[in-house]
């Protein structure tokens, strides 16, 4: 990883938002480069214009240019799984939930890549001052588990898994980090959980809600907060109700601790 960060401006956006966007163009850097390349991160102030851009770009293998136009479309993929023929192994919803993130703040973000040379997204973002008259942000420290309190941690994303378990060990919790349901039942097998951090939408036949359900039975008290992109009218009834919060991505540490206090984020 090579950074490189020039001065900006402080501007008024969701700390959860931008490290979403940022943790999807790290996922696809990083597939690209398949642990043998380079990624560069850039911020930088375009004074012209009064925004910020960021890029990330990669020495991969590049993108096809009839790939192109289809990159932000939803459930579109060029990730394939070792062994599984023409079966995606990725869901295809980062890049267009970026795209909405971005636009939402008035911004775009766009991609230029050549095959073979990699790829480099470019994200562009208005300075937008904080509004007079706003609070920071309350947290909810009294709710949070004592240190040393184990904490399970399961989701199929590498990066959103290592910033989540890092925080999480930074605080002084114990935790064990899986990457799928049949981990998650088995180290629940070994162990016991007050507290289980479960994404809800992973791939495979023991997905987020049976994994859920799965725990609930051999950890009754287990409080099992829910990550989800989607809303909560998506989430199956039976998984709402045993859940102890709902966490929608993107979130932040301001998040985690409501969560903590089992209060959901909003839709």
């Amino acid at each position: 990883m090579v950074e490189r960060y020039g001065p900006t401006p402080p501007t008024c956006i969701s700390e959860g938002k931008i490290f979403q966007v940022l943790l999807n163009l790290f996922v696809n850097a990083c597939d690209s480069i398949d642990q043998q390349g380079i990624v560069e991160v850039s911020v930088d102030h375009d004074t012209t214009a009064n925004e910020l851009v960021i890029t990330v770009k990669d020495t991969g293998g590049g993108i096809r240019p009839e790939d192109v136009p289809q990159l932000f479309d939803p459930f579109f993929t060029t990730k394939r799984g070792e062994g599984e023929g023409d079966k995606p192994s990725h869901l295809g919803l980062g890049l267009p939930e970026s795209r909405d993130i971005v636009r939402g703040y008035g911004g775009d973000i766009k991609v230029d890549s050549v095959p073979g040379q990699g790829a480099t997204f470019t994200v562009r973002l208005p300075v937008r001052p904080t509004p007079a008259g706003a609070k920071p942000a309350e947290t909810a420290g009294s709710a949070m588990p004592e240190q040393g309190t184990p904490i399970l941690v399961v989701d199929d994303d590498a990066l959103m898994r290592f910033w989540l378990t890092r925080h999480l060990e930074e605080e002084g919790y114990k935790v064990t980090a899986v990457n799928n349901g049949g981990a998650a039942i088995a180290a629940c097998d070994k162990a016991s959980f007050p507290y289980v951090f479960l994404d809800l939408l992973m791939p495979g036949e023991l997905d987020g809600v049976a994994t859920l359900r799965k725990i609930k039975k051999t950890q009754p008290d287990a409080r099992v907060i829910i990550i989800s992109a989607f809303a909560r009218d998506t989430i199956p009834e039976d998984c709402l109700d045993a859940a102890h919060a709902v966490l929608k991505k993107p979130f932040g540490v301001s998040e985690l601790a409501r969560a903590f206090a089992g209060e959901d984020t909003p839709a």
